[in-house]
C-alpha cells in the first residue's frame, strides 16, 4: 500500500539525515600515508568501527542546547567572529546567545598550544612558563600528558572570553548542518536573487543586486528563516531517535577475540 506524502516526507527526510552522517563520518576517516597526510585525490574512503566520529553527538549537544534556550526565553542571535570584533556585543541584550558557525577563522584561540612537532625543549619550556613543573629527565610522552591536563586552559577562544565579559553565552553550530543556520538561507535568497536578475555579468551590476538582494531580507522573511531552522531543529531531534534504533541491528563486530570456536574452525 502506498505512503502517505507525510510518510514519504519522514522517509526522505530519515535517508537524508542518515548520509549525511555517513558522508561526515567517512570524510573525518580518510586514509592517510605514513606522514600523517591525506592520501590524495585517489585516495580510498573507509569506515572504522574502531574509530566513531563524534559529529552525531556534537550535534546532539547542539540541539539539547538551543532547545534549553529556546525554553529559557533568551535572545537568540546569530552572527560570527567578524561582526563581535566589530563592537556588537554591547548592542545584544543581557544573558542571550550568540550563535556562530565552528570555523576556525571565526573562533581564534587566545593561546597558540604545543604541536606534536615541537621538541623536547620548546615542550618543557612551555610548561614552566606555566609554573609546571617538569625536567629533561621527562619522556615525551610524560610531558604531553602534562600538556593534555593544562589543555582546557590554552584553548580558551577569543570571542568566548570577550562575550563571557557581557554575560552572553556562545553556541557553535556542528560541523556539516549549515541547515542549522538562518543567515545561510539569507545567503541562498540574496545569491538567487543576484543569479536571477544578472544579464549583463558586468561587476558594477552584480554589486548592485546584491544590495537590491539585501534590501529584500525584510525582518518578516528573517522571522521566516527562524521559523524554518527551528522545524529543521524538531525534525533533527525525532531523526536522530529513529535512525539510532533503525541502525542498531546493524551494527557488526569486529573484534576477533569475541569470536567462538567454531566460528573460527569455518
Amino acid at each position: 500500500m502506498a505512503g502517505t506524502p507525510t510518510q514519504h516526507a519522514l522517509e526522505s527526510r530519515i535517508s537524508w539525515l542518515f548520509l549525511n552522517s555517513l558522508r561526515v563520518f567517512t570524510e573525518t576517516q580518510r586514509f592517510r600515508d605514513p606522514g600523517g597526510h591525506p592520501a590524495g585525490r585517489h585516495a580510498r574512503w573507509t569506515l572504522r568501527p574502531s574509530q566513531p566520529c563524534n559529529i552525531i553527538l556534537w550535534r546532539k549537544q547542539y540541539l539539547v542546547k538551543i532547545k534549553q534556550y529556546r525554553r529559557e526565553g533568551r535572545f537568540i542571535y546569530y552572527q560570527d567572529e567578524t561582526w563581535v570584533n566589530e563592537g556588537i556585543l554591547p548592542r545584544l541584550k543581557p544573558n542571550s546567545v550568540l550563535v556562530m558557525d565552528n570555523a576556525p577563522y571565526h573562533s581564534r584561540r587566545m593561546e597558540i598550544g604545543p604541536t606534536k612537532k615541537w621538541n623536547k625543549g620548546q615542550l618543557i619550556q612551555w610548561l614552566q612558563e606555566r609554573n609546571i613543573v617538569c625536567d629533561m629527565s621527562m619522556l615525551r610522552a610524560q610531558l604531553w600528558d602534562l600538556v593534555e591536563k593544562d589543555k582546557p586552559k590554552f584553548e580558551k577562544k577569543a570571542v568566548d572570553e570577550l562575550a563571557a565579559a557581557h554575560n552572553i553565552t556562545i553556541l557553535r553550530l556542528p560541523p556539516y548542518h549549515c541547515e542549522l543556520n538562518p543567515i545561510e538561507l539569507v545567503w541562498a535568497q540574496v545569491k538567487g536573487h543576484v543569479a536571477k536578475n544578472n544579464k549583463t555579468f558586468k561587476m558594477a551590476d552584480v554589486q548592485s543586486l546584491f544590495h537590491e538582494g539585501l534590501e529584500l531580507v525584510t525582518p518578516e522573511r528573517w522571522r521566516s528563516c527562524i521559523e524554518h531552522v527551528i522545524k529543521v531543529e524538531d525534525e533533527m531531534c525525532q531523526l536522530d531517535l529513529l535512525i539510532d534504533d533503525v541502525t542498531e541491528p546493524f551494527i557488526i563486530n569486529t573484534n576477533d577475540d569475541e569470536l567462538s570456536g567454531s566460528e573460527l574452525e569455518d
